[in-house]
């Protein structure tokens, strides 16, 4: 026979005596609706009519942990394992363990309500354990008196109080547990809709301002944290950008006073570049959709007011966030026959503006130690001679910088100079604002096909002039040299070379830069016409 009963799950809450008389009671009566089990019959061996079936009912039912007690712990034969009434007879004797009424009245005055449970939920389990406690006459005071005082909520608490104080004809007034709870359902009921009108209000409100991202939206996850005894709801922001979740730390020390900061050596980067050392790591287990996540926080000192931080990584996992993006497809090769002067093309005749000023004209050469290394930077300062980026200087001079050498992720040697106590001290730094990648992401809303051009040796493009040239010259490893085009280094080197790259773009359509990465992009509601548009702007920018 079907039924449409759910399937009995042995859940764990904390008590064990309880969980094991629901568990029994939705067995039972899952296995009524198949046919399994008749309570009509006399004894309880004769009402378990399909014996093999219960059993493999009850085993699927029991979690992991308990499929493990009903293996090893029980003490059964192999033929009491078959029995349906055996298996649950000495599995409430496991699970039914007294720990006296002591022990129960112990438990009934640690009861608290947690955060996210009902007024409904919260006075079932005072009346459960209570039942546990034997308080004959005195069971309703002091189930009022212990729901009154588990409340999480403060203000409710303070009105329940008061309520028992008042005075009918001079004598104290007589409050009952049934009306202490109708008493917090009015004011759980109340307190959700004016929370309800408050979310429309600032829904309605959103709509307007153009803050974070989403449309100038924030969106917020309700994230349920389990502890021990409780569980607590801690509202984070969902930051689909950010790749680390974080949380201030007096929200942390506010919700989980007595929770460990772990150390860690990670560093957080905020948008604006700026390097935040956080305080610490703290683990929370989360539960969304009855299951458990681990989720790592970094504890931050910021200013007060700012919400936990959820990342895009957390969020998608959690079911918060759903990306939804069309296929990717990329070109690694492409043929460049046509338009292959663009790679020889400079800038000319870029001047470095110098100021007369106390400074060091001349720094001492730095050593170079180690033949393999001395013979790879001799090779690389013959390759920039060759290509006519830097060249050899006999002739006394005023300025000589140190040389600098840093090996690229691909092996190779980058040479540069040490400006940084001579020329860097005297040139003025012209003021050019570079784009961020923040300012650029609203050109890309409906983009679709993407080419990403690398400017090679950026700097190396920019020819400096006769006088520039003289103020570059550095020690090298075999004798002195100087740059015929803009060295790495110069502090004015970014805002100069942006400022050329942005003159050499202007004009052209769908196509951004940053740094001396750009980016040409097509759009349109189809990928034929973004291809399209793409392949025009791309062709636009290389002519």
């Amino acid at each position: 026979m079907a039924t449409n009963l759910p399937f009995p799950i042995f859940k764990s809450t904390g008590d064990d005596k309880r969980d094991m008389e629901i568990f029994e009671e939705d067995l039972k009566d899952y296995c009524t609706l198949n046919n399994w089990y008749d309570p009509s019959k006399s004894t309880e061996e004769e009402r378990w009519i399909k014996t093999d079936k219960a059993i493999a009912c009850l085993r699927a039912c029991l979690t992991p942990t308990a499929r493990t007690v009903y293996k090893y712990s029980l003490g059964l034969s192999e033929a009491e394992q078959k029995k349906t009434h055996s298996v649950l007879q000495a599995l409430r004797e496991y699970y039914g363990a007294s720990i006296g009424v002591s022990g129960e009245r112990q438990k009934f005055l640690r009861l608290l309500q947690q955060d996210a449970e009902s007024i409904s939920s919260w006075e079932s389990r005072i009346r459960n354990q209570s039942a546990q406690c034997e308080y004959e006459s005195f069971e309703d005071k002091l189930m009022r008196d212990q729901f009154i005082s588990g409340l999480a909520s403060e203000q409710l608490r303070v009105k329940l109080i008061g309520k028992g104080h008042r005075h009918k004809d001079g004598e104290r007034a007589k409050v009952t547990l049934r009306e202490v709870v109708e008493v917090a359902k009015i004011f759980e009921a109340t307190t959700a809709t004016n929370q309800l009108m408050k979310t429309a209000r600032e829904t309605q409100e959103s709509r307007y301002e153009q803050q974070g991202n989403a449309n100038g939206r924030k969106f917020f996850a309700h994230l349920t944290v389990v502890e021990t005894n409780r569980s607590k709801v801690v509202k984070a922001q969902i930051d689909s950008a950010s790749t680390c979740n974080t949380i201030p730390v007096n929200i942390l020390h506010q919700r989980f006073p007595n929770i460990k900061i772990e150390k860690t050596k990670a560093a957080i980067q905020t948008y604006g570049v700026q390097r935040i050392k956080p305080k610490g790591k703290v683990t929370f287990c989360c539960e969304r959709k009855g299951k458990l996540h681990l989720l790592d926080f970094l504890v931050v000192d910021v200013l007060r007011g700012k919400p936990p931080l959820l990342s895009g990584r957390d969020a998608e996992i959690l079911g918060y966030l759903d990306i939804h993006a069309d296929e990717i497809h990329s070109v690694n090769e492409v043929k460049t026959d046509k338009n292959s002067n663009v790679h020889n093309q400079k800038i000319q005749n870029e001047q470095l503006n110098h100021q007369n000023s106390e400074c060091n004209a001349q720094s001492p050469a730095s050593n170079i130690k180690g033949q393999e290394c001395v013979q790879r930077v001799n090779e690389a300062l013959e390759k920039l001679c060759e290509e006519r980026v830097i060249v050899p200087v006999t002739q006394p001079t005023n300025w000589l910088s140190n040389m600098l050498i840093k090996e690229k992720p691909n092996g190779k040697l980058r040479i540069c100079i040490d400006p940084s106590q001579t020329i860097n001290k005297a040139i003025k730094r012209p003021i050019y604002t570079i784009p961020t990648i923040e300012e650029k992401l609203p050109f890309l809303t409906k983009a679709k096909v993407f080419t990403i051009g690398d400017v090679s040796e950026a700097f190396h493009n920019v020819v400096l002039d006769e006088l520039s040239s003289l103020l570059t010259i550095f020690q090298g490893s075999n004798g002195r040299y100087r740059y015929l085009h803009m060295s790495f280094g110069i502090s004015s080197g970014p805002e100069e070379y942006q400022r050329r790259q942005r003159e050499f773009l202007e004009g052209l359509e769908d196509v951004i830069n940053i740094a001396d990465d750009i980016c040409i992009f097509g759009c349109g509601d189809t990928d034929e016409q973004a291809s399209k548009d793409h392949d025009t702007n791309l062709i636009a920018l290389l002519d």
